[in-house]
């Protein structure tokens, strides 16, 4: 699925579970990303090279050195719980949180 905003997975995917994957292209070099609210886990690639793995807030990470003039590559990769796939009669009790990154997104170049 493709989508040029950001919104709750589990909203559009019924009963997902899994990796989702944000992609896209910038120009020059980078400096600070702040996903803002993300849900779960969340692992950040400038030109195929980890910028790291944050498990909760703040969501931060500093793309200096990874990035450099011309075009760059930014992926982000957002796990999800087992919640929407795999619903217990305990989680059937608790709101189900949101899927993926919800922003507001916070991109600084050098």
């Amino acid at each position: 699925m493709r989508s040029d905003t950001l919104t709750d997975i589990g909203l559009l995917r019924d009963k997902f579970s899994g990796i989702i994957r944000y992609e896209t292209t910038f120009s020059g070099k980078a400096g600070m990303l702040d996903l803002g609210t993300c849900y779960e886990a969340a692992e950040v690639f400038v030109n195929g090279s980890s910028a790291g793995v944050r498990i909760g807030y703040p969501y931060r990470y500093d793309l200096t050195g990874l990035s450099h003039d011309g075009v760059n590559t930014l992926r982000v990769e957002a796990a999800t719980t087992l919640a929407g796939a795999q619903m217990d009669p305990l989680s059937m009790q608790r709101p189900v949180e949101p899927d993926g990154m919800m922003g507001p997104r916070l991109f600084r170049t050098v």
